[in-house]
């Protein structure tokens, strides 16, 4: 992976999110769902908010890392969940890489676990690598009903990662 020289001017310029970034999540592309409003395991409204991304553009048979921050995520306020603006992100890989429309997002980078004393260290080099959150494995979303394709239990853990059983916390919300 390559070297990003993607510093802070100092550690009061850090991210103040709401949404923390060292908090893995499961990501969905807003095209793939049938709202980008709303979460596609909740139905709780989606918020905008700015964040680092690991962006792997493919061009030929080569892979190019590259780091860009920008607004094109909206989060859960409930799950760990992110849905991704793919437009905006294939935007940013066109101008990462000149003619590639073979992207993926790897993960959300998290800016605010750099320690004071590497600030100024480029990130990716052995004394400083990149903070990646790798995004959790998303469940099947029937795109036009908009609820889960596979059968979760009613005693089984909930998919929004709350903790509890499945019949005391979603069962009503995901079922239309």
């Amino acid at each position: 992976m390559g070297v990003y020289n993607f510093q802070s001017e100092n550690s009061v310029n850090k991210m103040l999110n709401k949404f923390d970034a060292a908090i893995p999540r499961r990501m969905y592309w807003n095209n793939d769902i049938p709202s980008a409003a709303s979460c596609p395991e909740c139905g709780a409204t989606l918020e905008k908010e700015s964040h680092v991304y690991l962006l792997l553009v493919k061009e030929g048979a080569e892979v190019t890392p590259f780091i860009t921050g920008n607004n094109d995520g909206s989060f859960c306020p409930k799950c760990p969940v992110v849905v991704l603006d793919k437009d905006g992100f294939a935007q940013k890989a066109v101008l990462g890489v000149a003619e590639s429309e073979h992207f993926m997002v790897a993960g959300i980078v998290d800016i605010d676990s750099i320690p004071e004393d590497k600030e100024h260290i480029p990130l990716g080099g052995d004394n400083n690598p990149i903070p990646l959150v790798e995004f959790l494995p998303s469940p099947a979303v029937n795109k036009n009903r908009g609820i889960r394709t596979e059968k979760i239990g009613r005693n089984d853990p909930c998919p929004c990662g709350s903790g509890k059983k499945y019949k005391k916390c979603c069962m009503g919300k995901l079922i239309a």
